[in-house]
């Protein structure tokens, strides 16, 4: 789990977005199915010769369920990532990019249980001098998420779901705080 210069978090086996995608797949084939029995006969040309629109339903259907596929797809192979280092916290909440935010740069870590699932929130200290990376829109899914339950989480700059890496979410916290230095508070709110 961890080396004695920094801490990575194993994320877990994607349990949940397996059945999102197996669920994915039925209503997918289900639909591709109903517009088959409804548009599957349709004639390629009309009888003026013109191309009919409704006979490419079916592969329009299954392009677009297979576009559907992508992000699911994606949050599979590109997960949740949390790293602790003496330098910074690397942190990538979602499928997208991989922060690197440097102790300097932050203010605050909070452990907190929002909606029965913890987060760990993250605000930065707002100095825009400071090097490495700012949280953008893309990055705050997890924490626009935290704030629709509990809209204290907006004091915070950045969530990640603590349920995406192994051990209890403690634990995951004492991980990451070894590294934290002195200006950096630290809140566990996560109850017995």
């Amino acid at each position: 789990m961890s080396r004695p210069d920094r801490v990575v978090l194993r994320r877990k086996f994607p349990t949940r977005k397996l059945a999102v995608l197996f669920w994915y797949t039925v209503a997918a084939v289900l639909t591709i199915a109903a517009v088959w029995a409804l548009f599957g006969d349709e004639p390629r040309r009309t009888s003026n010769g013109h191309l009919h629109p409704l006979a490419f339903a079916t592969a329009a259907a299954a392009f677009l369920a297979a576009l559907g596929t992508v992000p699911i797809l994606a949050t599979m192979i590109r997960g949740p990532r949390l790293t602790a280092d003496r330098y910074a916290l690397r942190v990538r909440p979602g499928s997208f990019r991989t922060l690197v935010l440097p102790w300097s740069a932050l203010a605050e870590l909070g452990a907190y249980v929002i909606d029965d699932e913890p987060f760990l929130l993250v605000r930065c200290s707002g100095r825009r001098k400071v090097p490495g990376d700012h949280p953008r829109w893309w990055d705050r899914a997890p924490l626009r998420l935290a704030i629709k339950e509990d809209g204290a989480a907006s004091a915070y700059d950045l969530a990640v779901r603590m349920r995406d890496f192994t051990g209890s979410p403690r634990a995951q916290l004492a991980w990451i705080v070894r590294y934290a230095p002195n200006h950096v508070i630290v809140a566990d709110e996560l109850g017995d």
